[in-house]
């Protein structure tokens, strides 16, 4: 009897031991720096050619295979864009998808050694949620900046007529385009522009979802043509 009540507490310890460290690696595995270190593979810096010459900067996310997103005024009347991955290789594109009510461009590419890439969240914003972005600000490529969401459903017809995620992080030249990940690393919206230092505005993941949708609902209606 004492043996078996022996071996009950030492397989109870075992399983507190046990869950305890599944516990840790998960509050580690999903902290911010951490998944900021497993994503940022998936953001791209973009630089706009117009004419034979570099014209602007921008960010962008890879979110499916061939497909980064970003944002529309980022490629708006590119002859040519020039895509800078993490590790430094370099990609070229000449094939733009544009929406035509909200400030969302797809670029698209053909390269076999492609960034990973990253979904698109499918939970709701709420206001005072941690989030963070990776983008090419003053063209630093992949550089991390944290902030909160301050409000939803804001609207600016500057950026299309749906509504917005407002943030407090502040925005900075280059940011156009870049994913703004939760902590799981999933892409929540894609920075499309701000309106004073500290607040920057998003489009959401849901209209995300749609756009992409949209864009492969036409590829496949051409290919069938």
């Amino acid at each position: 009897m004492e043996i078996t009540c022996t071996k009950c507490k030492r397989n109870k310890r075992a399983v507190k031991v046990a869950l305890f460290a599944i516990l840790v690696f998960l509050i580690v595995w999903f902290s911010i720096p951490f998944t900021a270190l497993r994503v940022r593979d998936s953001a791209v810096m973009v630089y706009v050619w117009q004419d034979g010459s570099p014209t602007r900067v921008g960010s962008g996310v890879v979110v499916d295979d061939g497909v980064i997103l970003t944002a529309r005024h980022v490629v708006d009347g590119a002859n040519e864009i020039h895509i800078t991955t993490d590790d430094g290789e370099q990609i070229i594109s000449t094939e733009f998808y544009k929406a035509d009510d909200t400030d969302l461009g797809l670029i698209i590419f053909d390269c076999n050694d492609m960034p990973p890439k990253v979904r698109l969240s499918f939970c709701e914003l709420f206001v005072g949620q941690t989030v963070f972005g990776i983008g090419s600000r003053f063209i630093l490529n992949n550089s991390f900046f944290q902030g909160f969401v301050g409000a939803k459903n804001r609207l600016s017809y500057t950026f299309g007529s749906k509504g917005l995620t407002q943030l407090d992080i502040a925005g900075n030249p280059g940011d156009s385009g870049c994913g703004i990940f939760n902590r799981w690393g999933n892409v929540v919206g894609i920075v499309v522009g701000r309106r004073s230092q500290g607040i920057t505005f998003i489009i959401p993941a849901k209209v995300c979802r749609c756009f992409v949708a949209k864009y492969k609902a036409d590829k496949a209606m051409k290919e069938c043509e």
